[in-house]
């Protein structure tokens, strides 16, 4: 039987991994990655160093904080434009909170 803290942790840890790697494809610039992995890694470390703590927490805790939940679609009616506001998808939201 599985403890279901065990469960939980192994998700978070899966969700910090999958965070690190998306963060680090996006800051990708003309297809140099082991510069961006170096940067990244760089980042963390100092995070750590001075922080005190675990640096992939916070880099998970603040892709978390920049999430949005609501977008703008424009809907155009006869001569006038307007913005309505709808829910993201997850994968919009996560790729907002990194660009």
């Amino acid at each position: 039987m599985l403890n279901k803290n065990r469960v939980l942790e192994e998700k978070q840890q899966m969700d910090l991994v999958f965070f690190k790697q998306y963060f680090i494809n996006s800051t990708i610039k003309q297809g140099r990655k082991l510069y961006a992995e170096n940067m990244v890694h760089d980042m963390l470390w100092i995070f750590k160093r001075f922080l005190k703590c675990d640096p992939y927490l916070i880099l998970h805790r603040g892709l978390i904080n920049l999430m949005p939940f609501m977008g703008l679609i424009s809907i155009k009616l006869g001569a006038s434009t307007y913005s309505i506001p709808v829910s993201i998808s997850v994968h919009r939201q996560r790729f907002q909170a990194v660009k």
